[in-house]
């Protein structure tokens, strides 16, 4: 295995230096600036107690770098911890399902979702700054009608107790498809 370095993008949302209180109020300012309106882009996300991850998450996708509205629906899947509390702290739509699950969880937040385009997320994941136009980009196109994504794993031992993920984006010039890699020094 070789070492990774880890984008600075990534550090910035897990390195502990904003309290949850401020890491929520970063999230908050960034989310009104990509929601101010009709939205064309809904980013759907599960979330079972997550409250050790969420608002980094969140975080990362509220600070993407798009021309897009953009509006984030987290679905509560009966956590029990603090998980829609803290969603809530950051001006996302926070919804119930009361059927455990992902799949009755992904479904419910598919049946709000009001974007043209539909991006699914993971409640415990750092999204690049890019990650909503690399996913949206493609299906301008009339031939495309689908993107997906990788990720890569890593456990950062000297800034967080629990394994977390990460995309960082490369572009595929043979057939213009984004694709996901973990990152080399």
């Amino acid at each position: 295995m070789w070492p990774i370095k880890v984008p600075e993008h990534i550090t910035q949302f897990i390195d502990k230096r904003f309290t949850l209180e401020e890491l929520g109020a970063k999230a908050n300012a960034a989310y009104q600036t990509i929601s101010n309106g009709i939205p064309e882009v809904s980013v759907v996300m599960p979330a079972f107690n997550e409250e050790d991850n969420i608002l980094p998450t969140l975080a990362s996708l509220a600070a993407n770098k798009t021309k897009r509205v953009v509006e984030i629906i987290v679905v509560n899947n009966n956590s029990t911890d603090d998980t829609e509390a803290l969603v809530r702290s950051t001006g996302v739509q926070c919804i119930l399902e009361g059927r455990q699950g992902i799949t009755f969880a992904r479904n419910s937040g598919l049946a709000v979702a009001r974007g043209k385009y539909i991006l699914n997320a993971d409640a415990d994941t750092i999204y690049p700054a890019d990650w909503i136009e690399q996913m949206t980009r493609p299906l301008e196109n009339a031939g495309v009608s689908l993107t997906y994504g990788r990720f890569a794993f890593c456990l950062l031992q000297k800034q967080v107790a629990e394994p977390i993920s990460f995309m960082s984006t490369w572009q595929d010039f043979h057939d213009g498809s984004t694709r996901f890699l973990k990152t080399r020094p």
